[in-house]
């Protein structure tokens, strides 16, 4: 399964980014959760932007799986 957003978080609502996330499972008990960030190229500083949010993601997807059950 994967969900495809326009995503315009710490940035301008007139240049969105895209992120993409696919959950794959492994096994009964594990699922392994992909997350892509892209479309930089419009921001006024892509660069900087990719490197926060380069920074974040990890903060985040640990945030979810803690509350997902994650150990």
């Amino acid at each position: 399964s994967e969900i495809s957003l326009e995503w315009v978080a710490r940035h301008s609502p007139q240049t969105p980014t895209a992120v993409k996330i696919s959950f794959t499972s492994v096994d009964g008990a594990t699922t392994l959760v992909t997350l892509s960030h892209t479309r930089f190229g419009s921001v006024a500083d892509p660069a900087a932007v990719q490197a926060d949010f380069a920074a974040l993601w990890p903060q985040v997807l640990g945030r979810y799986a803690r509350f997902m059950g994650a150990r």
